[in-house]
């Protein structure tokens, strides 16, 4: 099911999806962060909220929770990774190959490959 979601449902629905609560706030995060970029880069003149009220009037994202979770897996630690990956990758040669979101002090969120 693919719905637009507002920040706290993202979270919620990340969490009955496996990731932690930083975790899921900090995937919304880097959407959000893409998003933003996305306006700058366009600079549209208008920007309507899809529902036209005031309490959706924040950054939305098309959601499809499975996808999202196929997409994206959540680590304590790089050790933790490198078990999954039979690999010893330190944080900036995993950066050179996937995108990774910080999550607290060592965890950290990747987009599979």
């Amino acid at each position: 099911m693919i719905e637009t979601t507002t920040k706290h449902t993202f979270i919620d629905e990340m969490i009955k999806h496996g990731f932690s609560y930083d975790g899921a706030r900090a995937l919304f995060a880097y959407y959000e962060d893409e998003m933003i970029d996305m306006y700058n880069w366009i600079k549209p003149e208008i920007s309507v909220p899809v529902h036209g009220e005031h309490r959706h009037a924040g950054i939305s994202l098309t959601f499809n929770p499975i996808a999202f979770r196929c997409e994206w897996v959540e680590y304590k630690n790089i050790e933790e990774l490198n078990k999954d990956y039979s690999h010893d990758y330190d944080f900036d040669d995993l950066c050179g190959d996937t995108q990774v979101i910080k999550v607290g002090e060592e965890g950290l969120i990747i987009q599979q490959f």
